[in-house]
């Protein structure tokens, strides 16, 4: 379904600029470059977040256990934190 409104979008785009009669208009050049640095400082949060989790001498599996429900804390206010790099070894 998802794949044959794609096509009707892109054809009737293709012919009019428009789709359902609403004109449509790609992106501005500074709105493909906004868009690009965005994406790319998302992408470096991402591997700067893992790389700092999961660097060292520990092993794979001390960094991730404490993904594992049994291991969280019982109060509330300290589960909120539970995870952070100083709070493994806890």
């Amino acid at each position: 379904m998802f794949v044959q409104f794609s096509l009707e979008v892109t054809d009737e785009f293709e012919r009019s600029s428009s789709f359902h009669g609403v004109a449509l208009t790609g992106p501005s050049e500074a709105d493909r470059q906004r868009f690009a640095s965005f994406k790319a400082k998302f992408f470096q949060a991402l591997v700067d977040n893992l790389s700092a989790r999961f660097t060292g001498t520990e092993s794979l599996f001390q960094n991730v256990r404490v993904l594992q429900k049994a291991n969280w804390p019982e109060a509330e206010e300290k589960r909120i934190l539970y995870g952070d790099r100083e709070d493994i070894d806890r």
